[in-house]
């Protein structure tokens, strides 16, 4: 039986965030370190940075589209993760938010697994970290599937 449509969603954007590198026109080498488990920040060398953990964080509420019996419409919640260390964090931030926003929507249908991808917004708190020359950020995205009972 294949993986459950939201697992090769994830699987899929897990690679579009292995994409990003200097080299293919990002700002960062972020996804030399992409990881689908949640880490704490300070539980993370500063050499693995910068770094992205990706996970969903809810389902959202699903909706029956009337004309198919059967079907719904999910919209889970999924958190792009960025841990960033040095100096200039808050810019180094700016760069590691706007490599998400491009790696997550440059393919909004997921590769035709979805309907769309929306970015919800991000946050973040330098000041907690900024002794210790750390800072994060969370993006947060909703992507919109279709699921029925023989494709859940």
């Amino acid at each position: 039986m294949p993986e459950p449509i939201l697992e090769q969603i994830i699987a899929n954007r897990e690679t579009a965030l292995k994409g990003i590198s200097v080299g293919s026109g990002y700002h960062t080498d972020a996804g030399q370190r992409v990881k689908r488990q949640r880490q704490e920040l300070m539980d993370v060398p500063s050499g693995n940075m910068p770094c992205l953990f990706l996970f969903w964080a809810d389902l959202g509420d699903e909706a029956r589209i009337s004309s198919t019996p059967g079907t719904h419409r999910t919209k889970p919640l999924v958190v792009v993760l960025g841990y960033v260390s040095g100096v200039d964090t808050d810019k180094q931030l700016a760069r590691l938010e706007a490599d998400i926003f491009k790696a997550m929507l440059t393919d909004h249908r997921c590769g035709d697994l979805a309907v769309n991808t929306v970015y919800l917004g991000a946050n973040t708190d330098v000041s907690e970290f900024a002794p210790k020359k750390r800072g994060w950020i969370a993006s947060r995205f909703q992507i919109e599937y279709k699921r029925t009972h023989a494709s859940p």
